[in-house]
């Protein structure tokens, strides 16, 4: 664990054993306290056995009572209002626990440490191809979610069948082989996308799926589609920013810049992003010495495109030594820029007419973060590194 507000390590770490591989861990509230569940193999992952589930209470680093059996898989789902975990069950029962199927679904009540459910699962490795050898795992995949109102679970596993079950009756509700799987599925998430809930499949035959969880069917338009420009994106798909791109040709991925990133490769011309410009979505990018906003549309241009390298401020000089971080903001309604340099001396910028704005601000050396950010109001600056401190310097409002 770490604290998030100073980066500290909050204590020491909890040791599992030797060469315990974890299968999953969730986090859940148990009266009053912040509890881990951890679902580790148990102890060498050499070594079949039963692997449990085990409880630590984050506040006291204290072990408390688990859930014993051997469990692949591990979820954290809502059930009428009350948290329960969702397990893939193993094929090595801990010693006078009673076995249950390998590849079943067991739903549990963190509280009591009791067995709410049992759902049959997907046969795991070896049942529906007796040739290939099993791996250590039950070798079927699990994710949970919410259906028009109803908590799910969706696995997957070796014998290429999908199955939808609901978690509140412990009923399936659907069960198909997916059509464009070739091999095991081995990989499930569950999420929401264009307003609906889809699951996302992949398969050792290396191809990703996605599927209505609605209609039971597939989304045959491409989710996320690959593209190797802007050119090639559908107009639609820009206009509601639907554009999540992974893993295109080598070295074109265009995302949505809000979400994540867009990358595209240093030599191509026509690099660009999809971005919101106050309640639209526009196209922003460069082609040679361009700089660019088009309508993702019309792709006619938005204004006047700019041209790289026209100075349109003072050069900002004072830092004697090299620039390594540059932050923008504003002070009031200026735009501002802050500017670090090596040995920790930091400056505020007037971008409108390239002045500075107060006196240097000096930090010890060795600055491995700086952040701009607002406070009631106010701009102000925080730096840290080396010296294990995060200074604050209050900028003020509009000077």
């Amino acid at each position: 664990m770490v604290d998030a507000a100073s980066g500290r390590p909050a204590g020491s770490p909890t040791p599992l054993g030797e060469s315990n591989w974890v299968h999953g861990l969730e986090l859940v509230t148990l009266d009053g306290r912040l509890t881990a569940v951890v679902d580790d193999n148990g102890g060498s992952e050499n070594e079949p056995g039963p692997d449990p589930l085990r409880f630590y209470d984050l506040a006291t680093r204290r072990r408390l009572d688990g859930i014993e059996g051997d469990f692949a898989v591990l979820r954290k789902a809502q059930v009428r209002g009350r948290t329960v975990l969702v397990t893939v069950n193993g094929a090595h029962p801990a010693p006078g626990e009673v076995a249950v199927p390998a590849g079943s679904l067991s739903v549990w009540d963190p509280v009591s440490r009791r067995r709410l459910a049992l759902l049959p699962g997907n046969p795991p490795a070896g049942a529906a191809h007796p040739d290939t050898s099993p791996p250590a795992a039950a070798g079927v995949s699990l994710d949970v979610g919410e259906l028009q109102g109803r908590p799910i679970a969706l696995t997957g596993g070796f014998d290429d069948v999908v199955r939808l079950w609901d978690l509140d009756t412990g009923r399936q509700i659907a069960a198909t082989v997916p059509p464009g799987h070739t091999d095991e599925i081995d990989m499930i998430q569950v999420t929401r996308a264009g307003g609906r809930t889809v699951a996302v499949t992949r398969g050792w035959d290396g191809r990703t799926l996605v599927w209505d969880l609605a209609t039971r069917r597939r989304v045959d338009e491409p989710w996320p589609g690959t593209y190797r420009s802007l050119a090639e994106i559908p107009a639609d798909r820009l206009d509601d920013r639907r554009v999540l791109v992974v893993d295109g040709v080598p070295g074109v991925r265009f995302r949505d810049v809000v979400a994540l990133s867009a990358d595209v490769s240093p030599g191509d011309e026509r690099r660009g992003w999809v971005t919101r410009a106050g309640d639209r979505t526009v196209l922003f990018g460069r082609d040679g010495d361009r700089v660019w906003i088009r309508d993702p549309v019309t792709r006619a241009d938005i204004g006047v495109p700019v041209r790289l390298g026209r100075r349109v401020a003072p050069p900002l000089r004072g830092h004697t030594e090299r620039v390594v971080q540059i932050l923008y903001g504003r002070l009031g309604d200026i735009p501002i820029g802050v500017t670090v340099a090596l040995g920790g001396d930091i400056r505020v910028w007037n971008l409108l007419d390239g002045r500075r704005i107060g006196t240097p601000l000096h930090a010890p050396n060795r600055l491995n973060a700086v952040a701009l950010g607002q406070v009631n109001g106010h701009a102000v600056v925080l730096a840290a590194g080396r010296s294990e401190q995060v200074r604050m310097w209050d900028l003020g409002g509009a000077p």
